[in-house]
């Protein structure tokens, strides 16, 4: 039997996990530095690993892509290797390891000032067919720009309690 998240596929809600890509299967000591400066994150984080990832992608999940590294695009882009990297890079990774197609990127921190005009022709030339935001708003069929589209995000480190309601729709018609 396949494994299965327990609220949203369960809920059948499609959903999208962004990934960075470097803190996939990373060893303790990776992700203790990495997480140290966020509250929310104080107790010890598991990742995702890739054989999740790939079950999750087999089932009603996408995997999409969220950089290598989880850098903010704002303070990378006059490095255009490094961009390129994080993006592109973090694409094909997710695609082996996935064995499936990575359309979706959401840039990390996610607000105006984290990317730019760099930072979104990166996306774009690396193929991607919608990049996200973490503002939230409502998604208007045939208006809202498939380039930064509002996002409804989901932290592991919630309640089960608060995960059900957004699972079940938050209310929202």
């Amino acid at each position: 039997m396949k494994p299965r998240g327990p609220v949203m596929e369960e809920e059948r809600v499609p959903y999208t996990m962004f990934v960075a890509t470097d803190l996939i299967d990373a060893d303790p000591e990776t992700l203790n530095s990495y997480f140290a400066h966020m509250p929310a994150y104080r107790a010890r984080v598991r990742t995702l690993d890739w054989g999740q990832a790939k079950a999750a992608a087999e089932g009603i999940g996408e995997i999409g892509c969220h950089t290598r590294t989880h850098a903010r695009l704002s303070q990378i882009s006059g490095d255009p290797a490094r961009l390129t990297d994080e993006i592109a890079g973090a694409r094909a990774i997710i695609e082996r390891h996935v064995g499936q197609t990575c359309d979706s990127f959401a840039w990390p921190y996610g607000t105006a000032s984290d990317i730019d005009a760099a930072g979104r022709a990166a996306i774009a030339d690396a193929g991607f067919t919608s990049n996200f935001s973490a503002v939230r708003g409502a998604v208007q069929p045939g208006t809202t720009d498939v380039m930064n589209i509002p996002r409804h995000q989901l932290e592991f480190h919630w309640p089960l309690h608060e995960l059900m309601v957004w699972a079940r729709g938050f209310r929202e018609p």
